[in-house]
């Protein structure tokens, strides 16, 4: 028996997603992934607390700079969680060009493996 297109539930997409300063997250928007950019570290640690809750984030790609703010029990909870897989970018103020560029396309890649 047919289901009529009203019947069938669209599954949730997995999700790759990423929460870096607003000057990193544009060559991220470009490239078609979830993107939240944050000035305010406090407010970015929430939105961390939030993905790594959701069972659809399955790769959290998140500013170092952010994560330098984490204690130890958060960094272990974050460590520990799998999925997502978090991983660390470096943040727009230690350096743009070729090493960054480079860094950038890996996790990108690595991301994409992941789903």
């Amino acid at each position: 028996m047919k289901k009529s297109a009203g019947e069938e539930k669209e599954k949730p997409r997995d999700k790759v997603v990423v929460i870096t300063d607003p000057e990193t997250a544009k060559g991220f928007t470009l490239g078609g992934v979830e993107v939240y950019s944050f000035l305010d570290v406090g407010k970015a640690k929430e939105k961390i607390h939030l993905l790594l809750q959701d069972e659809r984030t399955k790769v959290l790609v998140v500013n170092d700079e952010f994560l330098k703010d984490f204690d130890d029990l958060d960094r272990k909870i974050i460590e520990s969680s799998s999925p997502p897989a978090v991983m660390p970018i470096p943040a727009a103020e230690t350096g743009l060009g070729r090493h960054r560029r480079n860094s950038l396309r890996r996790v990108i890649r690595r991301s994409a493996s992941q789903i």
